[in-house]
């Protein structure tokens, strides 16, 4: 048993030198062009569908999601969700401009440490907005605010309906209604840049976690360690 063990390390601290020795065998101009490809993979991997799976609550916030929480309010509920579905298609467009940009800005990042950068694993998605994080919010901004305009108009309606029913409920001592702030454009375009960042992220972390077949060349296969 105790010859087996042995074996069993000096089989395991083998392979783990064959493992770094795969890693450090890459360049510095390798490390840098796999970082840029993984963000960029991971970009084309965001699905600008994304806004249509996320509640209305949350686009509400938390100043406002009352209206949400009150579906005895006649039509309120079903008001809401058509808000939120011509939200979705107008982050939808705006996701659709991002992905485009976030490829544009990864051959423009400047990669100064590319061996800290493998250690994290969404590493250029935080260096993105690290480096480019403002003008990119700046893009988002000029893509949005012309839509939401309109749509801050229509949350504005049915938020009065909101309070018009709340005064009367409250008059009659018939039910307790939070006052709500509605959020502001500014508000919409920074929910938009969160919820796309986050997912960046994710799909990165994918790209460069994720197991594929051996001898595809994949990305995963460059971070594991192993050589394509």
């Amino acid at each position: 048993m105790r010859s087996i063990i042995t074996l069993l390390l000096a089989f395991l601290c083998v392979s783990c030198a064959t493992s770094s020795q795969a890693r450090t065998s890459y360049s510095q101009q390798q490390e840098e062009g796999a970082l840029r490809s993984a963000l960029v993979q991971a970009s084309a991997q965001v699905d600008p569908d994304l806004f249509s799976r996320i509640p209305v609550e949350s686009y509400l916030g938390d100043q406002a999601k009352a209206m949400a929480e009150h579906s005895e309010i006649p039509l309120i509920k079903d008001r809401l969700e058509s808000w939120k579905t011509a939200m979705a298609g107008l982050f939808r467009q705006t996701a659709v401009q991002s992905k485009i940009q976030v490829e544009a800005y990864a051959s423009g990042l400047v990669i100064e440490d590319p061996g800290k950068l493998m250690e994290r694993d969404d590493g250029m998605s935080a260096l993105l907005e690290e480096q480019v994080g403002d003008q990119w919010q700046a893009a988002i901004n000029q893509e949005l605010e012309p839509g939401l305009a309109g749509q801050l108009r229509a949350l504005s309606s049915i938020a009065t309906d909101y309070e018009i029913w709340a005064r009367g409920k409250q008059a009659t001592n018939s039910g307790s209604y939070p006052a709500i702030t509605l959020p502001s454009i500014e508000d919409f375009c920074i929910f938009f840049h969160d919820q796309f960042l986050a997912e960046l992220k994710r799909e990165e972390i994918d790209v460069r976690t994720t197991p594929r077949p051996l001898g595809t060349g994949s990305l995963y296969e460059f971070f594991s360690g192993r050589k394509p």
